[in-house]
């Protein structure tokens, strides 16, 4: 088995970007989902209300992000500095500290998805902790909806797309990690994993939602029941949930590349139905 694929999502649900070496830190990989669009409450706000969010491209910087619309243009926003204004945000049950992009970024999102609101950074990588989610005081999490890294497999793909009759991408997924050369859901044993440098503990099975209904580069609903009809026939939570892929937990930073061998080093029952 082999790391086939690594993409980084710097903002939470715009569009992300492959790379061939990612860095891997204690919230996730170097860069994953450290900013984040919240309204004017300080909630945040996903594909899920906005679609439009994916027909954001984003680029990383030496100082920060560039965002790039094809109608709208572009804007490139430094990482908040020190001193910079925080505020509360919230993120599910999470308020967490997050400090303000600037006028120029909130501008430029909020003409593009065409209701306002703003561009925040996790300038404190301690700033949102796991709790109960890993039972560790020392886990914490970027602005991923659950745990710091999502990893899913190529052959289980290819065996959701059989079951369901449809050509299914995996960028519908926003995985972090994907992995070549497994048996169809065989990550579904796996409680801890060694790619590159870095030692994974698995967290939880990943629920799925609406998102992956949807087109990757235009937020359109291509589907309103696949893949997650198909998957809650024969591959769901306990409480009932979707599932497709794994959420991990770096126990240590390093990095990881493609071609990089995935040794499962301990491995129990399902985790899933």
């Amino acid at each position: 088995m082999e790391l086939a694929e690594i993409h980084c999502y710097p903002v939470k649900s715009l569009r992300g970007h492959a790379l061939k070496t990612a860095t891997v830190e204690p919230i996730g990989l170097k860069g994953d989902r450290r900013w984040l669009v919240v309204d004017a409450s300080g909630r945040f706000r996903t594909i899920r209300e906005l679609p439009k969010m994916v027909q954001i491209e984003v680029e990383a910087t030496p100082l920060g992000i560039r965002m790039i619309h094809g109608e709208a243009g572009s804007c490139t926003v430094d990482a908040p500095h020190e001193g910079t204004d925080e505020c509360d945000i919230t993120i599910w049950r999470d308020t967490v500290r997050a400090a303000a992009a600037g006028r120029d970024a909130d501008v430029f999102l909020s003409r593009v998805l065409g209701t306002k609101v703003r561009l925040v950074y996790l300038a404190d990588p301690r700033g949102r902790p796991l709790g109960a989610k890993s039972g560790a005081a020392k886990d914490h999490v970027n602005f991923a909806d659950d745990f710091p890294v999502l990893l899913t497999s190529r052959s289980s793909l290819a065996d959701l797309c059989k079951r369901a009759g449809a050509d299914i991408a995996m960028r519908r997924f926003r995985p972090n990690l994907v992995i070549a050369g497994a048996a169809p859901w065989e990550e579904d044993r796996w409680r801890a994993i060694r790619i590159g440098t870095v030692r994974f503990r698995v967290g939880a099975p990943c629920e799925r939602c609406v998102i992956t209904t949807r087109d990757p580069d235009t937020g359109e609903q291509i589907d309103p029941y696949e893949p997650l009809r198909t998957l809650m026939r024969f591959h769901r939570a306990r409480n009932g949930s979707a599932i497709f892929g794994q959420n991990l937990i770096p126990d240590n930073p390093g990095t990881v590349s493609i071609g990089d061998t995935v040794e499962v080093l301990s491995a129990g029952a399902s985790n899933v139905l």
